[in-house]
């Protein structure tokens, strides 16, 4: 079941990705991530996280972290 304020991160990243913001899209995917880890999740939104490295690799080009979280 994902937590409020990580799906609201997510969300808030959707809209960010759609507005043509991929930095901004990236910090709030990782900040669904994080608060995730927080919340020692048994098993992550995967989502989460393969938004956040297609919105990395948009903003900052296939560095190896957007390219190990589009892998994973």
């Amino acid at each position: 079941m994902p937590i409020f304020s990580a799906e609201k991160s997510f969300r808030r990243g959707l809209l960010a990705i759609t507005a043509g913001d991929p930095g901004a899209a990236a910090d709030h995917f990782q900040s669904a991530i994080l608060i995730e880890v927080q919340h020692a999740v048994r098993r992550p939104q995967m989502r989460y996280l393969s938004y956040y490295g297609l919105s990395r690799a948009q903003a900052y080009g296939a560095t190896p972290q957007a390219i190990q979280a589009c892998e994973t």
